[in-house]
């Protein structure tokens, strides 16, 4: 039993970890090298073999970058291939790779991600005025075979047809099914539903303050 725990146990780590390389995690990238050419290395003294390099790390999913996070330096020596830290630099290497750390800007596509969500949001904020204003033009300028999906319950939804329309006044034929889930309202859709027989009328007023107490949630037009 212990054994099979500590399987259980280790294909479990391996499994996030491979989820977490593959699916989301951060990476490094080079953003810029440049050699410092009258500058001596600390580890074997050897003067304008110094190279300093930044890297840029960034939040990725599924390989696709987000965003960037933060921006390290390095120098790396060609003579001894030592490469060394801020920690490890002398006051005035560490000062030099500092200022050209700070010079570096982030590459333009680590932003891809976010960029991506801002559009993204854009479009739904666009799609959304435009379904409020054909929402609004449909309740304005009712027509015979529109649907309307009404919410009577907290778990009651159903459909009403127009049939007829005589000057201010709207006639519906209510649906004689209900459903418990606005998404369900499509399946009770049908003409064979409706009753035709006791139309319910209302004036355009009557509809404008069903769908502002939230009792019209939608209305379709085919």
């Amino acid at each position: 039993m212990y054994r099979k725990f500590i399987t259980f146990a280790a294909i479990f780590i391996t499994l996030k970890t491979i989820i977490m390389i593959f699916f989301y995690g951060t990476r490094s990238s080079h953003v810029k090298s440049e050699p410092l050419d009258y500058a001596v290395c600390p580890s074997c003294e050897t003067e304008g073999e110094l190279i300093m390099s930044t890297y840029s790390r960034y939040a990725h999913v599924f390989w696709i970058p987000l965003f960037p996070m933060s921006k390290k330096v390095y120098a790396s020596c060609n003579h001894c291939k030592t490469t060394l830290e801020l920690p490890d630099m002398t006051p005035d290497l560490k000062s030099q790779c500092i200022k050209f750390r700070k010079a570096q800007k982030f590459p333009v596509w680590q932003f891809f991600g976010v960029a991506a969500i801002c559009i993204l949001i854009i479009f739904a904020i666009i799609e959304g005025n435009q379904n409020s204003r054909k929402q609004n033009f449909y309740l304005m300028n009712p027509q015979v075979n529109d649907v309307y999906v009404v919410k009577y319950e907290e778990d009651s939804f159903s459909t009403m047809k127009i049939v007829e329309i005589k000057g201010d006044s709207i006639f519906f034929a209510d649906n004689e099914y209900a459903a418990d889930n606005g998404s369900k309202v499509e399946t009770i859709d049908e003409d064979e539903n409706y009753n035709y027989e006791e139309l319910l009328g209302f004036t355009a007023n009557d509809l404008k303050d069903l769908k502002k107490d939230k009792i019209i949630l939608l209305i379709k037009r085919k």
